[in-house]
């Protein structure tokens, strides 16, 4: 299962989770503000992340350095 990670600016990392079988590219789309960069990632590793920062998502950084890639898509919620 796959998850969609953005973070708006001066906020935490937000994760946005879609129903099994829609496009999650268009849900994260239509999820994510405006503007906002988002990332397609596996559930598994945001399960990762929780077991290494706990519920400290201030933490958790959704950038294309700390996650070694570009964005997968931009907001336009």
């Amino acid at each position: 299962m796959n998850v969609a990670i953005y973070q708006p600016e001066a906020m935490p990392m937000a994760i946005v989770s879609f129903t099994p079988g829609i496009d999650a590219m268009q849900a994260a789309k239509q999820a994510v503000p405006a503007g906002v960069p988002f990332w397609i990632v596996p559930k598994s590793e945001i399960d990762a992340l929780y077991a290494d920062h706990g519920a400290y998502r201030d933490a958790w950084e959704a950038s294309e350095t700390s996650i070694g890639r570009k964005p997968d898509g931009v907001g336009e919620a």
